[in-house]
């Protein structure tokens, strides 16, 4: 069920120390759905949120998003009744994790890409019973540099869970300036 590669992860018990609830309208409110449990009419709403979304970014969906159907678990956050974000998480035995989020924009304000995590780690902590972790997917290229920003963060070096910043941002970094096998195999052979 897993793979190698760059993880990232959120220590839950460091994260609810160290932050705060965020501030949001009291008309936002989330909501666990399991794949099982989804309606025609919610699968649609997700899907155009999530073209929506892909398109804002420039993103191009290289799977199916409703895959993996047994153990996905979306969390819908609502605003004033209008589903407006998502996020698909990925139940493991011992273990959870937040594999995308997408939103509409409706309200650029709100921040609600990066707010969304305070609900996955509440969902991951309380009903989904999972005590130690969020998974919050692979740390590759700039893209991934915003992790570093979350209490709790961890990252995996390949052979243990690793909390220098510093050094996963450097890797980010190197990964985006990588344009040539010649200089993938330069980072290969260790002379990066």
């Amino acid at each position: 069920e897993w793979y190698p590669c760059r993880s990232v992860r959120i220590n839950i018990r460091k994260y609810l120390s160290e932050t705060k609830v965020p501030n949001l309208p009291k008309t936002i409110v989330y909501s666990l759905v399991h794949n099982t449990q989804m309606d025609k009419e919610l699968r649609l709403k997700i899907k155009e949120i999530a073209e929506e979304f892909s398109k804002l970014k420039g993103f191009e969906w290289e799977y199916d998003i409703f895959s993996d159907f047994e153990r996905s678990i979306w969390l819908c956050v609502h605003d004033d009744n209008q589903l407006v974000a998502v996020t698909k998480m990925i139940k493991y035995v011992g273990g959870i994790e937040s594999q995308f989020t997408v939103w509409n924009y409706h309200n650029p304000k709100l921040s609600l890409g990066k707010k969304i995590v305070y609900f996955e780690i509440d969902a991951a902590s309380g009903v989904l019973d999972t005590k130690d972790y969020l998974y919050i997917g692979q740390g590759y290229e700039r893209g991934s540099v915003y992790k570093t920003s979350f209490a709790g963060f961890e990252w995996w070096t390949g052979e243990e869970w690793s909390t220098d910043r510093a050094e996963y941002e450097r890797l980010c970094h190197r990964d985006s300036s990588i344009n040539t096998l010649k200089e993938l195999a330069r980072v290969y052979k260790g002379k990066d």
